[in-house]
């Protein structure tokens, strides 16, 4: 526990450097899942749904940090689901920014990454909080994950947005510049 903790707390204060090449995400997806589904976080009661006719899709990303993000969110999500439910990833292409996100100039279309569960979803007094370093509602957690993610997202000029219903889940979606 303390090894996880050091690792992600040296991840969050110094995290390395990006390195974006063009890259299939819907590669990177699958590479992700395959790890998880092997992961001792995955179980049979997580029934994971791929949506999204997008798989061809290109951006310049940095691979191993977005397969990070995904791997947080995935992690999260099976946290969340401890006794089993559905995990829906999905991937499009939008050709509007984000809301209240910044826009690089450059960029015309948004690769949209969505990472949802059927988990008991996130309280409104927690969901202004998530993204906070340390802050953590888990026994085990660390609160670094989430920032984390949320660092990488900004660090590829990206926005995530979190959308959550008590009782029905949570939604996370990333929107990255594919330039």
């Amino acid at each position: 526990r303390l090894n996880a903790l050091i690792s992600d707390f040296l991840l969050f204060a110094q995290p390395p450097k990006t390195n974006k090449s063009w890259w299939r995400v819907g590669k990177i997806l699958d590479e992700t899942l395959d790890l998880f589904t092997h992961s001792p976080h995955y179980h049979e009661g997580i029934r994971i749904l791929r949506q999204g006719s997008a798989n061809g899709l290109e951006a310049r990303v940095d691979a191993d940090q977005i397969k990070q993000v995904l791997w947080n969110l995935l992690i999260n999500a099976a946290q969340e689901m401890a006794d089993g439910g559905e995990l829906r990833i999905r991937l499009d292409q939008a050709e509007s920014p984000p809301p209240g996100g910044k826009v690089p100039s450059a960029t015309a279309s948004w690769l949209v990454i969505s990472v949802s569960d059927s988990g008991p979803g996130i309280p409104a007094s927690e969901r202004e909080k998530i993204f906070e370093p340390f802050y953590t509602t888990k026994d085990q957690g660390t609160g670094l994950g989430l920032s984390i993610v949320h660092k990488i997202i900004e660090n590829h000029e990206g926005t995530i947005k979190v959308e959550s219903e008590m009782g029905k889940g949570s939604t996370f979606t990333l929107f990255l510049p594919m330039v």
